[in-house]
């Protein structure tokens, strides 16, 4: 068997994308209303 620590690892590793997602997600939202109005 496979120590737990690579199970985590993955995990973790996508929680760090996921907070970089989020600090992202401010400009993302702005960038859709933008388009929007263009539209």
């Amino acid at each position: 068997m496979e120590p737990p620590l690579i199970l985590f690892h993955p995990l973790n590793d996508s929680v760090h994308r996921f907070a970089q997602l989020r600090r992202q997600l401010p400009g993302i939202s702005e960038r859709m209303q933008t388009q929007q109005l263009c539209e």
